[in-house]
């Protein structure tokens, strides 16, 4: 009916262009098991102080001490795509790893999100993108600022 109605099909691209734009994580690829809310940016859906649940302990330790890593946003220089598992590199040393990217054809850039070493998270970094053994400059962001507003 929908089609019939004039709109067109789409698929996972185009589903991702718009979730990675808009900065929301995806289940496998930004969280899975592993990720505290904290490191995350998602403490806003997290209430700790709303009594004990299944890792609350852990997750008010992180908050406390600090996070070690960062999901944040990355938007490279040039005309290329980060991918998932691309390493991310400041002065040769690995800080962070991409969790998903693609082409931003609101931005005409690769964008992407990244987990990042805490001391290189900080907006307006620059950091390098290895891709197919070649380095790429990137600049972090906030998730929020993926798209252009």
């Amino acid at each position: 009916a929908l089609v019939e109605a004039g709109a067109l099909p789409c698929g996972l691209g185009a589903r991702d262009a718009l979730r990675i734009e808009a900065g929301l994580p995806l289940y496998g690829h930004e969280i899975d098991d592993t990720t505290s809310p904290v490191e995350a940016l998602l403490m806003w859906a997290v209430k700790l102080d709303k009594g004990s649940f299944t890792g609350s302990a852990h997750i008010a330790e992180v908050k406390a001490s600090g996070a070690s890593r960062k999901l944040v946003g990355i938007v490279l220089k040039e005309r290329i795509i980060p991918r998932q598992g691309y390493n991310l590199v400041v002065n040769g040393e690995h800080v962070g790893t991409v969790t998903s990217g693609v082409f931003s054809s609101a931005r005409n850039a690769g964008i992407g999100m990244a987990y990042i070493s805490a001391q290189h998270a900080g907006a307006g970094s620059i950091v390098e993108v290895e891709i197919r053994n070649n380095r790429y400059p990137a600049e972090v962001v906030p998730k929020k600022s993926l798209l252009i507003r």
